[in-house]
């Protein structure tokens, strides 16, 4: 039967699209998200008969509060989400009820882009959508399944088109093409497989061959005794890299922060038997032990978090000499100002140059004269193995501080949450873009000091992954002002990936 092989279809077709959505989410691809909410809109609209459905997101410019989609005729709104767990659920209705959508919508749905639980514990529900809109924790919660029943009782005509809607987006194969020879005559149509690069904000990482490890020479107890009335005075409760820095400074040494310390053994990509390094004065020769970093962080958990230790020493070390500080009470990479400059410009190229500003001080209005505040660029960076490979996970920030000093201001949150609020996808795109070639490439040398490059951390290519969901750039932008649409002309943005 016609219809049946439909619905076959239909449903390989949307497991393709529950997989695609889990694949990306676990790499934090969560732009996938997003366009899903319009890949279902015209799906729901045949299942469900929602002729009225629109993105709220896209109308909104922003992230809608509590509900994505909408039909206004139906009265009925759509939470879409690839969250699972009650805590979402409940989430949903909390939002639904703060922003009054129930004067608008009747209904609430929730969409599961995965696959939702086998049972949902809908403790708290009733009290807080009382008698003000329809929800059911066994009806209104939806996901590919439930969406495979109700198209198996659609007319033959809906199931067609259903199935073209996901051929279109989710198909091995697309509609033949015809391409132009170099002549101008065309060829014959063709199969082409079309399809877009995603962009993960995860940047590869290419590792030193040789990992060393060693164990200390000094006692505990000894150090914190010695250094007691002098300036690197310890507690007894010091933490183990503390001691270690005390070790150091007693025996008239410095060294950088590139190492790591665990169960009495230092842990680094310097070679611990090199009596050049200082670090190897802490060291017993006779247990220096040469590896690679496989063999040390499969060794289990606990190894890996204190190789990821490592790596953020590592990373701190490295752009710490490009003016990149490390807030570790925030948890952030901040971009500092330059020899009290009151603007920090940096220039990176690809088809052609371009400047980001990543510092800027800003004036109090009043008192032209005074600081008020200043703004940085800056990201928060964790490290993944993903598949036997590393990445460094970027996530841009903005940061506020007060003059004079790299602490966050405690007002800024509201600077930062206007910026946010002013930004698009394509400008953080941007911003990773950036951060990530920053990384890669370091801040060139000039007339005043030269740059040696970190050699313990390589950088390669921002992640990407092809999928056949296409939606076009336009439609982000479809009710954006042409003086929005300008300004989201970022400079930066016609620039290629940091390869």
């Amino acid at each position: 039967m016609k219809q049946l092989e439909l619905v076959q279809r239909i449903a390989i077709l949307m497991s393709r699209f529950v997989t695609e959505v889990r694949a990306l989410n676990a790499i934090s691809l969560y732009d996938i998200n997003n366009i899903s909410e319009n890949v279902l809109i015209p799906l729901l609209r045949e299942a469900y008969d929602f002729n009225g459905l629109r993105n709220l997101n896209t109308e909104h410019h922003k992230n809608y509060p509590g509900i994505d989609l909408a039909d206004p005729i139906n009265r009925v709104a759509i939470q879409v989400t690839a969250s699972t767990d009650s805590k979402k659920i409940k989430h949903t209705l909390e939002q639904f009820v703060r922003h009054n959508h129930f004067e608008k919508y009747d209904h609430l749905l929730v969409y599961i882009l995965t696959e939702k639980q086998g049972r949902y514990q809908g403790k708290g529900f009733k009290e807080i959508i009382g008698e003000r809109f329809q929800f059911t924790v066994d009806e209104d919660i939806l996901d590919y399944t439930d969406f495979m029943e109700r198209v198996e009782g659609l007319t033959l005509e809906k199931i067609k088109s259903i199935a073209e809607i996901l051929e279109e987006q989710f198909a091995d194969n697309r509609p033949g093409v015809v391409i132009q020879n170099h002549k101008g005559n065309k060829r014959s149509p063709r199969k082409k497989t079309l399809q877009e690069s995603i962009f993960a904000n995860l940047l590869e990482i290419n590792l030193p061959e040789d990992l060393y490890i060693g164990t200390r020479n000094y006692i505990r107890k000894d150090v914190i005794k010695n250094a007691k009335g002098t300036e690197f005075e310890i507690s007894n409760r010091a933490s183990a890299r503390q001691v270690a820095f005390a070790a150091l400074r007693l025996s008239g040494l410095k060294f950088g922060s590139d190492w790591a310390i665990h169960e009495k053994q230092f842990l680094s990509f310097h070679d611990l038997g090199d009596p050049d390094v200082p670090l190897s004065e802490l060291v017993d020769p006779g247990t220096v032990d040469r590896l690679t970093p496989e063999e040390y962080y499969e060794q289990g958990d606990d190894y890996k978090r204190v190789f990821v230790r490592l790596l953020r020493r590592c990373l701190q070390k490295k752009l710490y000499q490009d003016g990149v500080l490390w807030d570790h009470k925030e948890g952030v990479f901040v971009f500092s100002p330059t020899d009290g400059e009151a603007k920090r410009n940096e220039s990176w190229r690809g088809a052609k140059d371009a400047s980001r500003m990543v510092f800027q001080t800003h004036m109090k209005k009043k008192e032209p004269s005074e600081v008020y505040y200043c703004q940085h660029l800056a990201f928060q960076a964790s490290f993944k193995h993903l598949e036997d490979a590393w990445y460094l996970l970027i996530a841009p920030e903005w940061y506020m501080s007060k003059a004079g000093e790299l602490k966050k201001w405690y007002w800024g949150f509201e600077k930062v949450d206007y910026l946010k609020r002013q930004e698009r996808n394509q400008q953080l795109f941007n911003h990773t873009k950036f951060i990530a070639h920053f990384i890669k490439h370091g801040k060139p040398s000039d007339l005043f000091q030269i740059r040696y490059p970190y050699k313990f951390l390589k950088f390669g290519k921002l992640l990407s992954v092809e999928t056949p969901l296409i939606i076009s750039e336009s439609e982000w932008k479809i009710n954006e002002s042409e003086k929005e649409l300008k300004r989201l002309a970022d400079t930066g943005g016609t620039l290629p990936l940091p390869y």
